[in-house]
């Protein structure tokens, strides 16, 4: 039995959950932006108080390790590494993408599909990655300027999601990209991935873990146009 703290802070929201055996058995989230420092912490206290179980009892923790927020993925993995080593347990890392396809796959399974991931970088840069139905990269994780020949030139149906799909869909409407509206970061998201790589002893190495920023510089703060 493994007992997983899980942590999502690469967007808005801070999202902290616990899972046990890949299912997530508990979950707490502030929805209000950039609360990710102040709060993080609060809402582990508060989860584990809630599942009456201490710090102690967890056998690792799987954070969400990028692209998003600089600021937010920053506290995340801090706040991870903090936890391991004072605990003495392993990290996990995942791919903020491949944990926002977990949740589209789980809830819009179509085998013959592409599942894109799209996280906003303001204006019309997006983070994003091409997935297939069973989670596997097509491609490597880019930022990119989206346009109208944007994934132009691919047979099959793709399913388009997260925080900047809406705006690549509204503005370049394409037969063959549908959005899947509602599927958003959460701590719960990472409950499968995090199980398959404790399971795997897939960990991080806690001295040379950093966020994958994918770019330089990213903030969630929106800049007037």
């Amino acid at each position: 039995m493994a007992l997983i703290l899980l942590l999502e802070t690469s967007g808005e929201k801070c999202s902290v959950g616990i899972a046990k055996d890949g299912i997530t058995i508990g979950l707490k989230e502030i929805t209000q932006p950039n609360q990710h420092a102040s709060q993080l912490q609060i809402l582990v206290e508060e989860l584990l108080q809630q599942l009456r179980l201490e710090l102690k009892d967890l056998n690792a923790v799987a954070v969400s390790k990028g692209p998003g927020s600089y600021t937010g993925l920053r506290v995340g993995v801090s706040a991870a590494k903090g936890y391991c080593f004072g605990l003495d347990i392993p990290l996990i890392g995942i791919s903020t993408l491949e944990a926002l396809s977990c949740s589209a796959i789980a809830s819009n399974y179509q085998a013959d599909a592409l599942y894109l991931p799209m996280i906003d970088a303001r204006r019309m840069e997006v983070f994003c990655q091409l997935r297939n139905a069973n989670n596997d990269a097509i491609n490597e994780a880019e930022p990119i300027i989206l346009e109208e020949s944007s994934f132009s030139g691919i047979e099959q149906p793709i399913l388009c999601f997260g925080s900047g799909a809406e705006k690549f869909v509204t503005k370049f409407p394409k037969s063959g990209i549908k959005l899947l509206p509602h599927i958003e970061l959460s701590a719960g998201n990472l409950a499968g991935p995090a199980e398959e790589r404790y399971q795997a002893a897939a960990f991080e190495n806690l001295a040379y873990f950093e966020p994958f920023y994918l770019k330089e510089f990213y903030s969630t703060q929106k800049i007037k146009e």
